[in-house]
């Protein structure tokens, strides 16, 4: 019962057409990350965009939601320009509760939490959570910390009085 918003990469879509219409069935959003995992030159960038938007529209069989999300946040203002002119009203959606589920994909700690969280993804996340007052949660589907995790976090942020949903979109 936490709605989320799914931000798929164009490139992993054939052979996921049914996992994508079963995450819109379920109710959460199926939404745009551009066509290739990169950081996309200008020339590279409305290929991608209008490549991935209609990929996803076929999928669906209607429009998605006009939402994206640039792969490593690297969004600049001519791309915003192009995702405007490409029918996503808001441009790129960021995200301000960085989990770092990458970072704990391995055995290794990750450096870029305080000691106290290097091998407590959950409390890492919780604390981060409620640091930030909350707000937008950046998740890896391909991360298995993130999927043997998702549980006890939103549990855990629950008992703490969050609530879940997905990005509006118009």
């Amino acid at each position: 019962e936490a709605p989320a918003t799914f931000f798929f990469s164009g490139a992993n879509i054939a052979g996921n057409e049914a996992i994508i219409r079963e995450v819109h069935a379920a109710g959460h959003r199926v939404a745009s990350h551009q066509w290739s995992h990169v950081i996309a030159t200008s020339t590279q960038f409305t290929g991608f965009v209008t490549r991935e938007r209609d990929a996803l529209d076929r999928v669906l069989g209607e429009p998605h939601p006009r939402l994206f999300r640039y792969p490593y946040g690297a969004g600049s203002t001519a791309k915003e320009t192009v995702l405007r002119a490409s029918g996503y009203p808001d441009g790129g959606i960021g995200w301000n509760v960085d989990t770092l589920d990458w970072c704990f994909g391995s055995d290794a700690y990750c450096d870029r939490v305080p000691m106290a969280y290097r091998r407590d993804y959950v409390g890492w996340v919780v604390s981060e959570s409620s640091r930030l007052g909350g707000g937008v949660m950046l998740f890896h589907d391909i991360q298995g910390v993130t999927a043997s995790n998702l549980d006890a976090i939103l549990t855990r942020m629950e008992g703490l009085g969050y609530r879940f949903a997905a990005l509006p979109s118009r």
